[in-house]
């Protein structure tokens, strides 16, 4: 694949008073084929002079554009019709030279300007050409050459084989699985209760029994330690991560066997440490199947880190964990023509998003961006003439590049109406993320939406074991705050007294099932959940995300963590406080947009829905960026405008910038919008295309 980067740009300057020609160069039979509209002589730097035959026939147009928000860029193709000068095309096709797929480059030089700084607009090969023999044109679709993406991450070899594992130490269905590509810190959540969910599965290396070895990343990272959870061990443990390579010499980092070594201040020494749970233990025998023990274990890349500094996968040192970063990684493995000068541009831009991902089974690196990435991202797919990049929604700040005003400039022509979508607009979003890998449920959901989301005011019951039960006060707002809840126990018959004024709820536990208890006993968690709600007025109760038995912490164990029946008190006072909800947001884009748009939403609310899931979000502040760009992205119908202006005052305009409108035909006034589409031909002027995102809050 060429890596020749392309000037696919004009500057204001350039163009001034100045007229543009297209030219074509067509490399066919070992010679090219200079082509022009008219016959122009030409300086080039580092070719020399060069000499243009008058052979293009037809009106060529070219157009760049995105569909806004799209995860595709359709494929550039241009059609031509010209002359290869005097050549008798079909004698040289006669001879063996094949026309279809030669190579074409076609650009637009600004006159009296040298030739190596003329403007590219497509490189690609012909296609389904069109001939005779002398004195007939040829006529052909210019295409660019997309190239398809073959490649695949991650590679191959990074997986189970005969190559990297002994062969005595794993199960024939320990063999051919991936080596998880680790991106950020999968699993890490701050807003659930432990602060981690399983995010990645780890891949046994060594199954031998007091030999056990876990491949956790089949990369280098710079974790002191992660933490390791099944179904026998919910709760999970914490295990010192180790740095080492597979028996092929390629890097990887595991959680070693380290028998009868100590534990560290971060965690178990490793998976036969000392003191280790031996919940997490696969077993193989090759010897005896009998005592074989198939065990999954999942990773938590979770660690007091407050800076975010340790993770998976590193670069120069650092974790890539950027938007922007984990994109160039990834596509460095396509085959797909990506403009990398233009995303790495806007790499800083996309990395205020944290990526926390796996890649455990091999993609497509493109179709992996595609599915995961895109759609969280304040970008729009396009292809260009250096292949396929972003352009960013920089939410229009107000800063345009340029005035469009047709009373002003009569040369700039808009138009007669304004095009509007309203297919697209939602105003009560939801995002589901930090996926749990070992349940495959997604552990947390953020709402924005158009109400001003009621404030309860909460406070939590810790039992002793690693569950908890919620206590919410019924009324909203101030009234809530300050209620104190005490619990205590054992009083015969259990018993709840409220006083409303006071603020105060007393629940008296009875969790003796011998007499005098007049009662079934109240004596797990889910009892005492189920006891408050059906005899408090003041509070409700419900169990803790995470922690019902569906979701690993057993609510059916006693109050106190213990299997038999209690013999300790379970007492404690909890002043409940208001805060607001960490899971619904409002926005006033969503208020106004439910507003205006009762009658789209057809049942008269206003209220247009949609819910979205990603599987490489675990961090809440990116969660919330992803709705509140999505959010005034789409809470008002996208509107249109087209037009036309001189090229040689307007031609340097590119895809994604920033235009203020102003028409009075229109009733447009300094209004801000973005280049969606420009195409040019070679009647001197520039055709566009201009969306309007509507903001009303900095529009006034």
């Amino acid at each position: 694949m060429s890596t020749t980067v392309y000037n696919d740009t004009w500057t204001a300057s350039e163009l001034v008073g100045r007229r543009t020609w297209w030219l074509l160069d067509i490399t066919y039979a070992g010679t090219v084929y200079r082509l022009a509209e008219e016959a122009l002589d030409i300086t080039s730097t580092e070719l020399g002079e060069l000499h243009y035959l008058p052979c293009i026939l037809n009106d060529i147009t070219v157009g760049y554009g995105f569909s806004l928000f799209s995860d595709s860029a359709e494929q550039q193709s241009v059609g031509v019709e010209c002359f290869l000068g005097s050549s008798d095309v079909a004698a040289m096709v006669a001879a063996g030279h094949d026309l279809a797929g030669s190579p074409c480059v076609l650009s637009k030089w600004i006159e009296g300007q040298d030739y190596d700084n003329r403007r590219v607009f497509v490189v690609g090969r012909m296609k389904n050409p069109i001939y005779g023999g002398a004195g007939e044109p040829i006529r052909f679709s210019l295409e660019d050459a997309f190239f398809q993406d073959y490649a695949l991450i991650p590679a191959t070899e990074s997986r189970t084989s005969k190559v990297t594992v002994n062969l005595d130490t794993v199960a024939a269905d320990d063999l051919g699985l991936v080596y998880p590509l680790v991106f950020g810190n999968p699993g890490k959540c701050a807003t659930l209760e432990a602060g981690w969910c399983a995010g990645s599965q780890g891949v046994w290396r060594n199954k031998i029994d007091n030999a056990q070895e876990l491949i956790v990343a089949g990369h280098t990272t710079n974790m002191t330690a992660v933490m390791l959870s099944n179904d026998a061990l919910i709760s999970g443990a914490s295990y010192v991560v180790r740095q080492s390579i597979d028996d092929s010499g390629a890097p990887i980092s595991v959680v070693a066997s380290a028998k009868n070594q100590p534990a560290y201040p971060v965690g178990y020494a490793g998976l036969n440490g000392t003191g280790a749970p031996t919940e997490l233990l696969a077993v193989y025998d090759p010897l005896n199947d009998a005592n074989n023990v198939i065990t999954p274990v999942y990773v938590s890349w979770w660690i007091d880190d407050p800076d975010n500094q340790t993770g998976g996968l590193l670069r120069a040192g650092k974790v890539i964990r950027g938007a922007g970063d984990v994109i160039q990684y990834v596509l460095g493995f396509s085959k797909y023509r990506f403009d990398n000068r233009r995303i790495a541009s806007i790499a800083e831009q996309l990395n205020t998003f944290a990526i926390d991902a796996v890649i455990d089974a091999q993609v497509r690196p493109w179709d992996w961006v595609r599915t995961n990435l895109i759609p969280i991202l304040p970008v729009s797919v396009t292809n260009g003439t250096n292949g396929v990049y972003f352009v960013p929604w920089l939410q229009t700040s107000g800063n345009p590049v340029c005035s469009l005003d047709d009373g002003v400039d009569v040369s700039v022509e808009f138009a007669r109406t304004i095009e509007t979508d309203t297919q697209q607009i939602n105003n009560d979003l939801t995002l589901e993320y930090a996926l749990d890998v070992r349940t495959n449920t997604y552990q947390q959901t953020l709402q924005m939406l158009p109400l001003t989301p009621p404030v309860f005011a909460s406070g939590s019951l810790i039992t002793l074991q690693t569950s908890s039960i919620l206590i919410t006060s019924v009324a909203s707002g101030p009234a809530g705050g300050g209620m104190v809840v005490k619990v205590s126990g054992n009083h015969p018959g259990s018993l709840i007294t409220e006083n409303a004024a006071a603020k105060t709820v007393h629940i008296q536990l009875d969790y003796d099932p011998m007499p005098p208890n007049l009662n079934p006993p109240v004596d797990t968690v889910q009892k005492t959940v189920d006891f408050i709600n059906a005899n408090a007025s003041l509070i409700k109760a419900s169990l803790r995300p995470g922690s019902n038995g569906s979701e690993g912490v057993n609510a059916f164990y006693n109050i106190d963590g213990t299997p038999g029946f209690l013999t300790t008190a379970f007492a404690q006072t909890i002043t409940l406080v208001a805060e607001s909800s960490t899971n619904l947001i409002y926005s006033p884009y969503a208020a106004l947009s439910q507003n205006r748009y009762q009658y789209v939403s057809g049942d008269g609310s206003g209220t247009l829905a949609d819910t979205m899931s990603s599987i490489c979000v675990y961090d809440p502040a990116t969660a919330g960026a992803i709705l509140s760009w999505r959010m005034r992205a789409f809470a008002f119908a996208h509107k249109f405008v087209q037009g036309v202006a001189p090229e040689n005052r307007y031609g340097w305009l590119q895809l994604g910038q920033e235009v203020a409108v102003t028409s009075s035909r229109l009733s447009l006034s300094n209004q801000s919008m973005i280049v969606q589409r420009l195409e040019y031909g070679n009647d001197g002027m520039v055709a566009f295309r201009l969306a309007w995102i509507e903001d009303p809050f900095r529009d006034g």
